[in-house]
């Protein structure tokens, strides 16, 4: 879909700024619920490997304090902290590692 979107696909750019759109209307309710939020973290396969899904997103929820610093969000490699300085809250990058969840569910079954 990002790379849809990104080839100006008119299909895909739709489906992106949908995708965006659910992500930002999810997090503004939650943090609705919840009286705020410390962090927002980006994982999974796109949150990790999209600088521009967390520039998009990130856009959209500005009045919630959230900003991201440009050039760290598009050089980052890995985890690690894309806010701007002093911003609050964080936004940070995490590599889900699910394979090593998955690799430690299976050494604990019974055997």
């Amino acid at each position: 879909m990002i790379d849809a979107a990104d080839a100006g696909d008119q299909d895909g750019c739709l489906a992106y700024d949908v995708y965006v759109y659910r992500i930002q209307t999810s997090v503004a309710a939650m943090c609705a619920a919840m009286g705020g939020i410390d962090g927002l973290v980006f994982t999974g396969g796109a949150g990790n490997a999209s600088p521009r899904l967390r520039a998009d997103t990130c856009a959209g929820l500005g009045f919630l304090g959230v900003s991201i610093e440009s050039t760290g969000n598009h050089a980052l490699e890995g985890d690690g902290l894309v806010s701007a300085p002093g911003a609050t809250p964080v936004v940070l990058v995490v590599e889900a590692r699910e394979d090593l969840e998955i690799a430690r569910h299976v050494r604990e079954l019974p055997r």
